[in-house]
């Protein structure tokens, strides 16, 4: 099969960084807030569902975050990943096992800590997703919990974005989960902080049905995901390739 140049490059499948955020004062436990603070959970999350294509595989390539700004104080590492979908004896879907981290392009050893968009991308290589299927992105600080710490990941004021025609999406019914430390992948188990209403839960938005707990209004969380069709070459090494084999049918027509 034969890929255009768009099609073989890596590109935004999936995003809703030019929607504004909510607006709202930051905190850790009003859901209208503008931003989910880690300062409760180790592990905020969104899910997403891969769009169709020829060949049934994408490359994830990098993902982007749109972060808030947090207390200066707050230390400890920033871990991103992608996660498979688990619905093996849960009530809603959530995030199951590891498939690969995201790597920070800021400096090593630096945190977001300031208000903007970070940029993470997969390594080594990329991340392959099969097309139809919902795979989560996590975003995990496991040693920043406690009062007065925390990264913020900024949430828009709306479920709009923007996609591809290949069908990339966000499921409203099961599109954010925030959960703990106790948390262990593809089982039931999380961890449940009695102290925080934020633990242990996934959400839905306001106006989307399903068994996972109301959000209380429309929001998702802001972020991007880039991504290219599976096993399709460069863009440098087709052109290449097809210099390559109009070179040889020159030569072979010389000859005759």
């Amino acid at each position: 099969m034969i890929f255009s140049a768009s099609e073989i490059r890596a590109s935004v499948v999936l995003s809703n960084l030019s929607e504004p955020d909510s607006g709202i004062p930051q905190g850790v436990s009003n859901s209208n807030d503008m931003s989910v603070s880690f300062e409760y959970v180790s592990y905020v999350g969104t899910s997403f569902v891969v769009g169709s294509v020829a060949g049934n595989l994408w490359d994830l390539n990098s993902a982007t975050l749109s972060m808030d700004a947090t207390n200066p104080s707050t230390t400890g590492a920033f871990v991103v990943g992608i996660y498979s979908n688990n619905t093996s004896g849960v009530p809603d879907p959530r995030p199951g096992s590891l498939l690969g981290t995201l790597t920070a392009s800021i400096p090593a050893g630096d945190a977001p800590l300031d208000a903007g968009q970070y940029v993470y991308t997969a390594s080594p290589g990329s991340i392959q997703l099969t097309a139809g299927q919902t795979y989560w992105l996590v975003a995990s600080a496991l040693s920043t919990t406690g009062t007065g710490q925390g990264y913020s990941w900024k949430v828009a004021d709306s479920t709009s974005y923007t996609t591809q025609s290949t069908g990339w999406s966000v499921d409203a019914s099961h599109s954010i989960a925030t959960f703990g430390p106790g948390y262990t992948s593809d089982t039931a188990t999380w961890s449940n902080d009695t102290n925080n209403v934020l633990d242990n839960n996934v959400w839905r938005t306001d106006s989307a049905s399903g068994t996972a707990r109301n959000w209380g209004s429309d929001q998702f969380l802001q972020f991007s995901l880039d991504a290219s069709i599976s096993g399709a070459p460069e863009p440098s090494k087709a052109a290449f390739s097809l210099l390559g084999l109009l070179s040889l049918g020159l030569r072979r027509s010389r000859r005759r």
